[in-house]
């Protein structure tokens, strides 16, 4: 592209549709009740990606597809038996899941005029197209599991509710290189309950998670916005996690409530970027990440102090994480990794009236992303403002109207420094600077019953 001015067409079309279908059933079995559980999932996506660089000195355009046509699909059985024995409740749960994804991948390379053709309607543009074979394949999971749980009162106010179990899983991936490969996961939690006194109450849970992969990252993919392309890795298993949550709710009376928490995630298999035959892509990552977390959240009504019908719902959440970076070794945060959310909104029922208003504020802070050749950050606000108005008896039903950012000063901010090999020994290529200001975003939502 050298120095000459042009104007870049990205265009990224997703077209398809999807179907859930569910139904359950509750009836008494033997001594206790049994509850079957039926789901069918399926949904069908294709499109092209394109990204076509228009000159102003009027020579032929340059540009570059990414076509997909993905089908998923889901069946879940489900069974649950409920029953008591020995002063306790117990429950049996037993699943089988099938999983499965089928797609066909292209790309391709525009096919210019003589002289340029940016007067020419997107859809209109002539792509060379050739199969994609790192791109095209298919995953399924046959994945089962069984967790026995128990729980009973140890005395008064003092709960406990543990369980244990395992999952099995056989993955298989159809296309290049593929491979079947099978997995045993012990899973399980023990939950202990405290009610310390009327309107104070305090729990801890120990856990023994067990991820779900997302099956795309099993294959190939061209991202044509940043050009950041992922080889596809037929090597991913599930991610698992010891976890550990301590909450404290408090009842504050006439003036709310408040819950804080502290929370642990020790996670073996953590997914990040890591290299792979024939560039990058999600795979598994050596050691352990850890992610430690606080959150806190409040209603404070604000009745006695004259206010009537007026209260503030705050919800915060604040997570610091640490991983071997796959490339360099040394330690780093989860890659773009949003540390600190905020959610507070002001909401005032006028007394003696269907009418309701409210403000609010909306925070998101990202760390750095990180891939193998460029890093970055991106990230909006920071700080988003909203306001409602809400009716709760238009012809029975509730309104609402809410306008997020009113005032339009809310952007849209990105960086990249990308590096002409491996970031960590190679130098800079370039670096990207993006500012985009957002403009208002009006939802208008009707709820109720007819």
């Amino acid at each position: 592209m050298g120095d000459v001015p042009y104007f870049r067409d990205f265009l990224n079309r997703d077209e398809g549709y999807d179907y859930n279908i569910n139904a359950d059933v509750d009836f008494a079995f033997g001594p206790g009740r049994l509850k079957l559980i039926g789901i069918e999932r399926f949904e069908q996506s294709d499109g092209p990606a394109t990204s076509v660089a228009i000159y102003e000195d009027g020579r032929p355009d340059e540009g570059s597809l990414f076509y997909t046509d993905s089908k998923y699909g889901e069946r879940i059985g489900r069974a649950e038996y409920r029953w008591d024995m020995l002063g306790g409740n117990w429950e049996l749960d037993a699943e089988a899941a099938f999983n499965r994804l089928d797609r066909d991948a292209e790309v391709g390379v525009l096919v210019p005029p003589a002289s340029g053709n940016s007067d020419i309607p997107p859809e209109e543009r002539v792509f060379d197209r050739v199969p994609f074979p790192g791109g095209s394949g298919g995953v399924t999971e046959d994945r089962y599991e069984m967790i026995l749980t128990h729980n009973r009162t140890l005395a008064e106010g003092l709960t406990l509710q543990f369980g244990g179990g395992a999952e099995f899983s056989r993955l298989s991936q159809t296309g290049t290189g593929g491979v079947t490969r099978e997995f045993w996961r012990p899973k399980g939690s023990a939950n202990l309950a405290w009610s310390v006194k009327p309107g104070l109450d305090v729990s801890l849970k120990l856990a023994r998670t067990v991820g779900q992969l997302s099956f795309g990252q099993f294959l190939a993919t061209v991202d044509l916005d940043d050009n950041n392309n992922n080889a596809g890795n037929i090597k991913l298993v599930p991610q698992q996690a010891w976890e550990a949550d301590l909450e404290v709710k408090k009842n504050l009376g006439p003036w709310g409530s408040a819950t804080v928490g502290a929370y642990a995630r020790l996670i073996e298999d953590y997914i990040d970027i890591v290299p792979v035959p024939g560039g990058e892509s999600p795979g598994n990552i050596d050691g352990t990440a850890r992610l430690l977390g606080l959150s806190l959240n409040a209603t404070i009504n604000f009745d006695p102090l004259g206010w009537k019908g007026a209260k503030l719902t705050t919800s915060n959440a604040y997570e610091a994480t640490s991983l071997k970076d796959p490339l360099t070794g040394e330690d780093r945060p989860f890659s773009g990794h949003t540390w600190y959310s905020n959610e507070t909104t002001l909401r005032w029922d006028i007394p003696n009236s269907n009418w309701a208003i409210g403000t609010g504020i909306d925070i998101n802070a990202n760390e750095r992303y990180v891939r193998l050749y460029e890093t970055g950050r991106n990230w909006e606000g920071p700080v988003y403002q909203f306001f409602f108005v809400e009716n709760k008896d238009v012809l029975g039903l509730t309104v609402n109207l809410n306008v997020l950012n009113p005032t339009g000063g809310g952007h849209a901010f990105g960086e990249r420094y990308v590096y002409t090999d491996l970031r960590d020994r190679s130098p800079l290529l370039f670096r990207e600077e993006m500012e985009a200001e957002v403009s208002q975003i009006i939802r208008l939502s009707v709820s109720g019953k007819f």
